[in-house]
């Protein structure tokens, strides 16, 4: 939702004009942050079909792994969200299959920038609610998305709510 209400008035003029307001919660903000928060823990399959979805538009990113990363990337590729997922049973650290450096690498931070998408104001009032215990999709980039949306014009509402991503 985030992501195409940035994208409307480019994509979707049509619908922008009309476009009463922007609904997202749980927003995964910032996606450099989520490669820590989400790693070696139980979100890092989610962290690891979301990786996947962008290299699909950006296979540049496929360069950023190691041989074992290329393997597994390849044996997941066309499973469902809820497969890929359960691969946080392992508790698999990205520097497994991440070759040294790639998360620090020109093409992350290019892929980084692409998806903030911070210079983007989103046509309409925007509603966020977050929760303010989400250890996997840390509040300090929402925070930060809410306040750069007001810089840009946008009338914010922002909740944080009691819980985490589950609750």
């Amino acid at each position: 939702s985030l992501g195409a209400g940035k994208l409307a008035t480019e994509y979707a003029p049509e619908v922008a004009e009309r476009l009463e307001g922007v609904a997202v919660g749980g927003v995964p903000a910032d996606f450099e942050t989520l490669m820590t928060s989400m790693n070696s823990n139980l979100a890092v399959g989610l962290l690891g079909a979301a990786t996947l979805g962008v290299a699909r538009a950006h296979p540049e990113m496929l360069d950023l792994l190691t041989d074992e990363g290329v393997q597994i990337a390849s044996a997941v590729k066309d499973s469902c969200m809820d497969e890929v997922s359960l691969a946080g049973a392992t508790l698999a650290d990205i520097d497994q299959i991440a070759a040294p450096g790639a998360l620090e690498s020109p093409t992350a931070e290019k892929i980084y920038d692409l998806a903030r998408m911070s210079d983007r104001a989103i046509p309409a009032p925007l509603y966020i609610y977050h929760g303010r215990d989400e250890f996997w999709v840390p509040l300090g980039p929402v925070r930060a998305l809410a306040a750069k949306q007001r810089d840009l014009g946008v009338p914010v509402t922002m909740r944080e709510v009691p819980g985490e991503h589950f609750v």
